[in-house]
């Protein structure tokens, strides 16, 4: 951000994905905390987003603020529900494949982003969300397309015999 005298200038377009990768996985882990209020979260997550505290804004523009944030959270909550989703089979639920996420968390993700554009994982943290967001539906798209081909190949060899 840029300061001028005592005004902080500049936005952060969070609808937009415009905030880094590493800070979104910094959101859910605060909205994780227990014993915050909503007040607390959004003002953690502000700092996170813009580097300093949002107590140096107005009230006014602290709190329109805090509405674009908490907005913008909401839209990407839900595009992220309905397009990053996918239910594992049941072959993956008996293999423990939820427990395995959890226990990995999202250093699975930012490791197979580093391997898949060989860059460090400390690299990807810093990449716009938007853009993560993107390759992971772009990669979950293709899977699933795979899964219908295999799935279509194996019908059609079962069918011939």
């Amino acid at each position: 951000m840029l300061k001028v005298g005592k005004y902080i200038l500049g936005r952060v377009d969070i609808q937009g994905g415009a905030f880094r990768y590493g800070s979104r996985i910094y959101m859910a882990q605060v909205f994780e905390q227990e014993g915050l209020t909503e007040w607390q979260r959004l003002a953690k997550i502000y700092t996170e987003i813009y580097g300093y505290s949002p107590k140096w804004l107005s009230r006014r523009k602290r709190l329109r603020r805090f509405k674009e944030l908490a907005e913008g959270l909401m839209f990407w909550v839900k595009a992220e529900e309905r397009e990053l989703h996918r239910t594992p089979t049941a072959e993956e639920l008996m293999a423990g494949v939820e427990e395995i996420s959890k226990q990995r968390g999202p250093m699975a993700t930012i490791k197979a982003l580093g391997k898949d554009f060989g860059r460090d994982p400390d690299t990807i943290l810093l990449w716009p969300y938007s853009k993560v967001f993107g390759i992971l539906r772009d990669d979950l798209k293709e899977a699933e397309l795979q899964e219908k081909l295999h799935k279509a190949y194996m019908s059609k060899s079962n069918g011939r015999h």
